[in-house]
């Protein structure tokens, strides 16, 4: 077991990097592969409505080391995917059960794309600026 922790942990620093966009706003996005097509124009629509927004997009598992400081450093975390079972949001609790709290999950699973306009509403009801 040893062996394997010490692999997970080399992993992360060799794994791509998430990319990071911070502005230092209170509220950060978390998004990935396919979800990522939506979300520029997401952030777009929330900023017309008031919301600024930081973004990470993760790139590969496990978890990069950046990871942690994104969320120490928002106070509401919005996960972005296109899964019914919220599974990186999950994961995210899983490894990081101190920021549990501060996650919520943003889900559209209807087999069609993920949409800006339904991003942005999630988050903007959720936030109160609908």
């Amino acid at each position: 077991m040893d062996r394997l922790a010490r692999k997970l942990e080399t992993a992360r620093t060799l794994i791509p990097a998430p990319r990071i966009e911070s502005r230092g706003e209170k509220v950060g996005l978390i998004y990935f592969g396919s979800s990522s097509e939506c979300v520029p124009e997401a952030r777009f629509l929330m900023e017309q409505k008031g919301l600024r927004t930081d973004t990470l997009q993760l790139r590969a598992l496990p978890l990069h080391k950046e990871v942690d400081n994104f969320l120490k450093d928002h106070e509401r975390l919005y996960v972005i995917e296109q899964n019914r079972d919220a599974q990186l949001a999950g994961i995210l609790r899983m490894e990081k059960p101190e920021a549990a709290t501060k996650l919520f999950s943003v889900l559209e699973y209807d087999g069609l794309p993920l949409t800006a306009r339904h991003v942005a509403g999630e988050i903007l009801t959720k936030e109160g600026k609908a």
